[in-house]
């Protein structure tokens, strides 16, 4: 959770390997072409990160040209928001809208873009990500809440 959003990536302490596995596909465009990246990835274990080394070497206001991961990997786990320190040229293409950019005019901004100011963010909505699903195989109902509560702690 960072600043009131499930996050997909992140400096994360512990995860699951099969999570490790999934995202070095979701990186792969990148990881593929960066043996530096990679080793960072692969090797460093916390950093769950979209790479982009490509963003890395663009110079001032200079805007992404090419995202540089598989969006519809992130798509499958719900990621509905990206946040980007850069603007994405055509984000359309990837299925994405613009919903926040940076803007001078602080005060004029509303309170959730002030938010966001601190970093100098951009905000992108995933217009095709996939709600998140629950399924189970059986169901237990319950009369009362302390009826649930019991049977969760016995288990």
């Amino acid at each position: 959770m960072q600043n009131g959003f499930k996050c997909a990536d992140g400096y994360v302490n512990l995860y699951p390997q099969g999570y490790k596995e999934f995202w070095a596909k979701v990186i792969e465009p990148e990881i593929s072409k960066s043996k530096k990246t990679r080793d960072y990835f692969l090797k460093g274990g916390n950093r769950v990160y979209l790479y982009d080394s490509v963003a890395d070497d663009l110079k001032g206001d200079e805007a992404i040209k090419e995202l540089r991961f598989n969006i519809d990997l992130l798509r499958l786990i719900s990621v509905k928001y990206i946040f980007s320190s850069r603007k994405i040229l055509n984000p359309e293409k990837h299925g994405l809208i613009e919903i926040a950019e940076k803007n001078p005019d602080y005060f004029t901004l509303p309170v959730w873009k002030r938010y966001f100011r601190k970093k100098e963010l951009y905000v992108y909505q995933n217009k095709d990500f996939a709600p998140p699903v629950f399924l189970t195989d059986s169901v237990n109902l319950f009369d009362a809440k302390e009826q649930l509560l019991d049977a969760l702690g016995k288990k």
